[in-house]
């Protein structure tokens, strides 16, 4: 192009295929797993050779009786395929991937301006298989029985990446005091400037928003088995109707109510907040003798100070859905006590990230070179 400028056009892609698919631990919810407790399988009667309460639906006793949280693992072996076995996890071959980018670059290597400009849209779409065996961590798993069910954004998925890097020659006074113009010559102005679309939420969060339901019992009771996670309702597209700030509107999401009907394993893409930075550096080196000078730098990270909303970590309750229940009911599922969803089954979630990081940083540096 003019001005000794270059622009450029790609297409980037590629595909994975038959990536390992293992099991992590004793985990129930695995595609691995050979052992699975089929859907339901724990409404039924217990059938473990030999035992004293064949026939007996073992967990439903101990459900009616309150203990639907803390005794349902002793009676999992009378529900599986293969009884009397626990998790049978067999590595296998079947996980994919694909990523596909269009890359749109502008740069220019010449005169007092040498800059590039380049932005990326794309897509990282495959199979969220709860591992790291692959690589990085591409989301949980959430249809342990269905592998093309858990297919959807990857959890570092970027749709929006741009990225800016430039060197100015600033030009000094056209003064002939020669101390004006050993001051003001020789400047050189560089920066760069980084922004990125946010990362999808839910394979971030466990594939069901940190989902804390009424102990381990929540999925026992309703999809009758431990081995799928249970996830929540959606009523509405959670990008859709939101309020100023925020990131979904929780307002689409409901906890459980129906027994043997989980939530949709693949949300619509919502995503966390952007990543933006932009820093800035004038650098100029003083020649004191042929062989030295001394090289003055200041350079300011984050130089517009601007801080950047995010979610937190663990206990954040702006990404945690909870059933607020402390019991679960034996017949007719509920959410509590009134049998009824506080806030959607909510608790304070309010889809506005609820803390800030980043701030300007300056620093000053002097270096002499002999």
């Amino acid at each position: 192009m003019p001005g000794h400028t270059v622009f450029e056009l790609q297409y980037i892609g590629n595909a994975t295929r038959n990536a390992l698919i293992t099991g992590n631990g004793s985990g129930e919810s695995f595609y691995s797993n050979i052992n699975k407790i089929p859907v339901g399988a724990m409404w039924g009667t217990y059938n473990l050779p030999g035992a004293p309460n064949n026939g007996q639906n073992l967990w439903q006793m101990a459900c009616s009786a309150g203990n639907c949280a803390t005794s349902g693992a002793a009676y999992y072996p009378g529900y599986r395929p293969y009884k009397d076995y626990g998790v049978l996890n067999v590595v296998q071959h079947g996980s994919y991937s694909n990523y596909n980018g269009m890359v749109a670059a502008l740069q220019k290597q010449m005169g007092r301006a040498t800059f590039l400009v380049n932005y990326t849209w794309s897509k990282v779409m495959g199979i969220r298989d709860g591992q790291s065996d692959n690589g990085n961590g591409d989301g949980a798993m959430v249809n342990p029985y269905n592998l093309r069910a858990n297919y959807g954004p990857l959890a570092y998925d970027h749709r929006n990446i741009f990225n800016a890097a430039y060197v100015i020659h600033l030009p000094g006074a056209s003064l002939q005091n020669r101390l004006v113009k050993e001051i003001t010559t020789g400047w050189d102005l560089s920066g760069d400037t980084q922004v990125q679309s946010g990362a999808p939420i839910q394979p971030n969060t466990g594939g069901n928003l940190n989902a804390q339901w009424t102990g381990s019992a929540g999925n026992n009771f309703y999809l009758g088995t431990p081995s799928e996670p249970l996830l929540p309702y959606l009523t509405c597209d959670p990008r859709n109707t939101r309020q100023s700030g925020q990131r979904f509107n929780p307002g689409c999401f409901e906890t459980p109510t129906t027994l043997g009907v989980n939530g949709p394993s693949i949300w619509p893409n919502i995503t966390g907040p952007k990543f933006f930075v932009s820093d800035l550096a004038m650098a100029k080196s003083f020649k004191i003798h042929e062989s030295q000078n001394i090289l003055f730098r200041a350079s300011a990270f984050n130089f517009l100070n601007h801080a950047l909303p995010q979610f937190g970590l663990g206990s954040d309750v702006n990404l945690q859905m909870g059933c607020n229940s402390t019991t679960i009911g034996t017949t007719t599922p509920t959410c509590n006590a009134g049998g009824s969803n506080t806030n959607n089954g909510f608790r304070g979630t309010t889809g506005v990230p609820a803390y800030e990081t980043g701030r300007r940083v300056i620093e000053v540096a002097l270096k002499y070179n002999f």
